[in-house]
């Protein structure tokens, strides 16, 4: 049976729409290994290309108000 992994990033955009992600999993940017430790990235698309590089695949975004929160899933190993 296939196993999954979850990851939670809770997103907002600052000036000039540059993305800032603010936790990842519940707690803040930097405490998770193997995740992108930059607070923030000229794109969206651009972070989330980067975190499809490792295998993450994008499942849901919810929230209508900021800070948004990403859902993402990969094969367990």
């Amino acid at each position: 049976m296939q196993k999954w992994e979850y990851l939670r990033i809770d997103i907002s955009f600052g000036n000039n729409n540059v993305l800032l992600v603010s936790s990842v999993n519940g707690r803040s940017i930097g405490e998770k290994k193997g995740v992108l430790k930059s607070v923030q990235y000229p794109s969206f698309d651009s972070y989330i290309e980067q975190l499809g590089e490792q295998g993450w695949e994008l499942i849901a975004v919810t929230g209508r108000a900021l800070p948004e929160c990403c859902l993402f899933k990969r094969s367990k190993v």
